[in-house]
C-alpha cells in the first residue's frame, strides 16, 4: 500500500512513484516498480534518485542505464530519463547482460540465452519480415523457407543445415542479416522503436529489502520525499 509521509516534500512528489515491489526468492528476482504520471508534461531524471529503507536505511542510488543497448559495450551508460507514462525496473542483482538499459523493438534477442525477471517482451520483427525483395531475389527458394522457419528475436546457430552447405549465398545472409545489432540498425529510427521501460540494476549480492514490515522511499537528489511503499 502508499505509505502517508512526509512534510520534506520534493518537487518529483506526484510525478513519480513506486507502484509495486517483489522480493522474489532471492536477489535477482526482487525488485521496486518506479513509474512516471502519465499526467507529467516533461521526462523526469531517474538516474541519481535514491531509494532507501525506513527501517534499516540502507540506501541504493539508482545508477546510470544505456538509452541503447549493445552487450559487450563499456562505460556506465547514459542519465537515464523517465517520459510520461513511462517505468523503470530497479532490481537488486547483477544484470544478466551485464547491463543496465532501455527496453526496444529488438531487445527480445536478449532473451535467447539469458533469462530475465520480469521477462523481457519477445517482440522484434520477424526474419521473414526483415527479408527484402531485393535481398529474396538473390536466394533460393529453399533458404528464404529456412528464414521464415526462425521465430521472432532468434539468432541463428553458428553453423546451417548441411543442405546449405554449399549455398554461399544463404550462408552470408543468415550469418550477417538476423541478429540484435541488425535489427536496430534497420529500425532504430522509427517511431515506437524504443519502449517506455527501463531495467536498471543495483548489482547487490544480496536482497536489500526486508522480508516484513518495511517501508521504501524514494528519494531526490536533494534527499527530498518523493513517494513510498510499505508492507
Amino acid at each position: 500500500k502508499q505509505a502517508e509521509v512526509d512534510a520534506n516534500a520534493s518537487p518529483l512528489r506526484g510525478k513519480l512513484a513506486i507502484s509495486s515491489l517483489s522480493r522474489g526468492a532471492n536477489v535477482a528476482s526482487e525488485y521496486v516498480l518506479i513509474q512516471a504520471a502519465s499526467e507529467n508534461t516533461a521526462p523526469i531524471q531517474l538516474t541519481g534518485l535514491t531509494l532507501r529503507s525506513a527501517v534499516s536505511h540502507l540506501t541504493a542510488p539508482i545508477p546510470k542505464a544505456w538509452r541503447l543497448p549493445y552487450p559487450g559495450g563499456v562505460g556506465e551508460g547514459d542519465i537515464a530519463m523517465l517520459a510520461p507514462g513511462e517505468r523503470a525496473y530497479i532490481i537488486s542483482g547483477y544484470s544478466p547482460n551485464a547491463m543496465s538499459f532501455r527496453l526496444n523493438r529488438c531487445t527480445g534477442f536478449f532473451t535467447q540465452r539469458t533469462s530475465f525477471n520480469p521477462p523481457l517482451p519477445r517482440e522484434c520483427p520477424s526474419p521473414a519480415q526483415e527479408l527484402s525483395a531485393d535481398s529474396a531475389a538473390q536466394l533460393t527458394e529453399a533458404c528464404i523457407d529456412y528464414i521464415s522457419s526462425f521465430p521472432s528475436c532468434t539468432s541463428p546457430s553458428s553453423s546451417l543445415p548441411p543442405s546449405f552447405q554449399q549455398d554461399g549465398n544463404c550462408q552470408m545472409y543468415v550469418s550477417s542479416q538476423i541478429s540484435y545489432g541488425r535489427c536496430v540498425a534497420l529500425h532504430k529510427s522509427e517511431p515506437g522503436f524504443y519502449r517506455g521501460e527501463w531495467r536498471m540494476y543495483l548489482g547487490r549480492g544480496e536482497t536489500l529489502w526486508r522480508a516484513r514490515r518495511e517501508a521504501i522511499e524514494l528519494l531526490d537528489a536533494d534527499g527530498k520525499f518523493i513517494s513510498a511503499y510499505s508492507y
